[in-house]
């Protein structure tokens, strides 16, 4: 039932959830070159099966089960059994928030949430299988998403060091966890360098740090101050930047040399960075911090333009083209209206609701209080990375923003149903028995008098 609850933004247009990233995906998964990617693109063998299968299903449906089984696994390390709860609380949050458009999308965005319910689930369970897939998880999700390394890393790392200067008793596990994760970035990093990423992490890291500059206007300011020639090659698009046109995906860079693997784009971020070291900064802060608040999104606006449906084209069979143009002809009209999210304003309110669970569980949460502050820390360190390095964008904070959505169902659905089950039994216990506090008194009572 979850898994179908997780599938139901998927099975309304007829079609997975795709985005114009696919087909780079899958060209990498058949060639293992990464010369005209701008991230890694490992995701790209989740396809292969589906596209050996003839369709795309299989991997939304393997994501959605992977989702489903975490989540169930997580909600019983908060000590909340109850499968009617958890899986109410799942159908609650792909209403409320993105959760049914991110758990079974064709996209590694899933993988960020994924790792933030695998690294507790690896520390805190005692239990082998729920150590190997946390294990098998954080492998992937490390290999899917450059973010993913960029969080998990200093965060595994800040809970070793911390456990060993408290003289904590799980120690030993924090510190399996942070060699783990880095056991698996070097990993990641040697096999990126072998299939054509020049640092081992990005291709594009250039085009990003120069697109932070430009949101600040420091590049305006830097073309203002020393283009009074056109011998330097920002000098040439100076109009464009004047003009504030988009910069990043739009013509300035395209003129620059595209946005993978662009030297000048690089040496010119780095320049940026000397020139105006605080302005740099300070702009790099104010995104961060408004990515902390930018978690809403449209179930159509995260499927594929017509570029991308082009290239995706030579991949996918007659039938599964013919779904996909459907869906996005059924979702063209729909602009101002979300399939699965009620309303604009209801992930808004459900995106406040999350933080304000979090928080109130990670300080009067009880024995649950420390899981609490693992995902609450993690959720903040995805907005504050994603928002200085690429930039404020509603997908990068709504991929994980509904855990919080999600555990504030599941605590007051659990709450709810174990308050009923508790008060029907004590109803059919009143008549023609005694009360359990009364039989206890009566056998505390019966084994005093033997005892004297």
């Amino acid at each position: 039932m979850s898994t179908v609850a997780l599938l139901g933004a998927q099975l309304a247009p007829g079609f997975p959830t795709v985005d114009a990233d696919l087909p780079g995906y899958i060209r990498f998964a058949h060639t293992l070159d990464h010369a005209r990617l701008p991230r890694a693109g490992w995701y790209g063998f989740t396809l292969v099966p589906a596209l050996y299968g003839q369709s795309l299903w299989w991997t939304a449906v393997a994501q959605a089960l992977a989702t489903a089984f975490l989540l169930f696994r997580v909600a019983r390390l908060f000590r909340w059994r109850n499968p009617l709860a958890v899986t109410l609380a799942i159908a609650l949050a792909c209403i409320y928030s993105s959760l049914g458009i991110h758990a079974a999308q064709l996209n590694p965005d899933i993988a960020t949430p994924l790792l933030f319910l695998a690294i507790p689930l690896m520390v805190m369970s005692r239990k082998k299988v729920d150590q190997a897939v946390a294990a098998i998880t954080i492998l992937l999700a490390l290999f899917f998403h450059l973010s993913n390394v960029l969080i998990a890393v200093p965060f595994t790392a800040f809970l070793f060091f911390w456990s060993t200067y408290k003289r904590w008793s799980s120690q030993p596990r924090f510190r399996r966890l942070f060699l783990y994760c880095l056991s698996c970035t070097i990993l990641l990093w040697s096999l990126n360098r072998l299939t054509g990423v020049q640092n081992g992490l990005s291709n594009s890291w250039g085009a990003f740090m120069a697109e932070r500059g430009y949101s600040g206007g420091l590049v305006r300011r830097y073309v203002d101050e020393n283009c009074v020639a056109e011998d330097e090659a920002i000098c040439q698009v100076a109009p464009n930047v004047r003009a504030r046109q988009r910069f990043l995906w739009g013509a300035p860079v395209k003129k620059l040399g595209g946005v993978v693997d662009n030297p000048y784009l690089e040496k010119f971020s780095l320049d940026l960075i000397r020139r105006y070291p605080g302005a740099y900064s300070l702009a790099m802060l104010s995104s961060a911090v408004r990515q902390l608040f930018q978690f809403r999104v449209w179930r159509d606006g995260v499927l594929l333009p017509q570029h991308g449906l082009n290239g995706l084209k030579r991949w996918l069979s007659a039938e599964d083209r013919s779904r996909l143009t459907d869906s996005m002809r059924r979702l063209a009209g729909q602009k101002r209206r979300a399939l699965v999210m009620l309303s604009w304003e209801a992930q808004w309110y459900a995106g406040i609701a999350a933080y304000i669970s979090l928080l109130g569980f990670a300080w009067r949460g009880g024995r649950n209080r420390f899981m609490a502050r693992i995902l609450l820390t993690l959720v903040l360190m995805n907005g504050l990375i994603t928002g200085a390095l690429s930039g404020p964008m509603g997908r990068y904070q709504a991929r994980v923003i509904w855990l919080g959505f999600w555990i504030l169902c599941v605590a007051a659905l659990n709450w709810a149903v174990e308050t009923i089950v508790s008060r029907r039994k004590g109803r059919g216990l009143a008549i023609g028995r005694p009360r359990p506090k009364m039989i206890t008194a009566y056998r505390t009572l019966r084994t005093a008098r033997r005892g004297t």
